[in-house]
């Protein structure tokens, strides 16, 4: 399913990734799989002390500019301390669960290329229009953490009294230009480690993503009309042995990542709740870059998260039509009829999910939305008449 440029780009964005301190692993060429190292786990710990001074440094920074009345400040310097969280949160599962993690990546790229080395020989990985896709994903992905860096870097050179950067501090203060350039690869690096880190993560979801739909939409249904795979891959014992391995890769991975997945979206509501509340009462006094920032924060934190459960919905849905199909589909004889059956009832749909405290469904980006509209209407009728 992956190309031999894909595997590349993982070679050199891992060097990248490990240079940083902003993984626990190192990536090996030649065996395709990754493999922790102490040395980048021991430098994760560190940078993700770092990560933490930071988003202390947001709160006092957060308090000192409320009592200073500065709004303006105080806005940015809120909705940076709540969306600090995210990569707390990332950072935070390579720390706690690097083994879990590797495992459930390797196992997700061995079984992709174990379906196409089975089941589909005509298959080329380096000229298909998947592989380009993902090659073209990953070089997006890689090439916007740049940008974002760049801009970063010339953030803090041109505006070094933002109320974000440890340089409005020292800017207030007698200190010398060494001191001050010191601080300042101190920002860049944090920075590097928060952007790769999420890139990296994103990049994994997206291939956890691009498997588990090419598998569960286009090969496991079986009333299609047109297939990637032979017909030997929805064979009774074919079928029922990939599936359940799918199912395996599958459980394993939520059981690491369904950990974020409340901390995410209690964040991202939080975000979008305080940026909503403060552009309705106070969008006249803030200043237009502040104004765009939040609005922008506001609409591509929803807009994304939305987009995720939905696809989570989708995917549920997805199952149970699979499921279906097995129910309907003429199989040869009475004894593979009742095998099918008992293995069909054995299977539960692939959700996104933590355990059975938060599932994403259909509706549950509907119930998100609804949670939006609801938190900000709650605070201007509760905090809005004190303002």
């Amino acid at each position: 399913m992956f190309s031999d440029r894909f595997y590349i780009l993982v070679t050199l964005g891992s060097a990248v990734l490990q240079f940083f301190g902003a993984i626990p692993y190192r990536w090996d060429y030649h065996k395709r799989c990754y493999s922790i190292c102490d040395i980048s786990s021991k430098l994760l710990k560190f940078n993700y002390t770092l990560v933490v001074i930071w988003q202390i440094f947001f709160v006092i920074q957060t308090v000192r500019f409320k009592r200073d009345g500065d709004m303006d400040s105080f806005n940015i310097l809120y909705a940076f301390t709540i969306a600090t969280f995210l990569p707390l949160v990332t950072l935070s599962l390579y720390v706690n669960f690097p083994k879990d993690i590797k495992a459930a990546l390797h196992g997700f790229l061995t079984f992709s290329d174990y379906i196409v080395d089975s089941y589909q020989p005509f298959y080329d990985r380096n000229k298909s229009l998947r592989g380009i896709l993902i090659d073209i994903f990953v070089l997006v992905i890689a090439g916007g953490i740049g940008l974002t860096q760049g801009m970063v870097c010339l953030t803090m050179i041109l505006f070094p009294r933002a109320p974000v950067f440890f340089t409005n501090v020292l800017c207030a203060t007698q200190c010398n230009s060494i001191q001050i350039a010191a601080i300042s690869f101190f920002q860049f690096y944090v920075t590097c480690i928060i952007y790769w880190n999420v890139g990296f993560t994103v990049m994994m979801l997206f291939l956890y993503g691009i498997v588990v739909f090419s598998m569960l939409i286009d090969e496991f249904c079986l009333n299609l009309r047109k297939y990637r795979t032979i017909d030997t891959f929805r064979n009774l014992d074919d079928l029922m042995f990939n599936y359940r391995c799918f199912q395996i890769l599958q459980s394993c991975s939520m059981e690491v990542f369904g950990y974020i997945l409340v901390p995410i979206q209690s964040t991202i509501m939080n975000l979008v709740v305080f940026c909503n509340f403060m552009m309705l009462i106070h969008g006249s006094e803030l200043q237009i870059i502040t104004l765009a920032t939040m609005s922008l924060w506001s609409i591509l934190c929803t807009s994304s998260w939305t987009f995720i459960l939905f696809l989570g919905g989708y995917m549920h849905k997805s199952s149970e039509r699979t499921f279906r199909s097995w129910k309907v589909h003429p199989w040869g004889s009475k004894n593979e009829r009742k095998i099918m059956s008992k293995f069909r009832k054995s299977c539960r749909p692939v959700l996104i999910q933590f355990g059975n405290m938060y599932v994403i469904r259909k509706r549950t980006c509907l119930k998100f939305l609804r949670g939006i509209t609801k938190g900000t209407f709650r605070a201007l009728l509760a905090l809005g008449r004190n303002l």
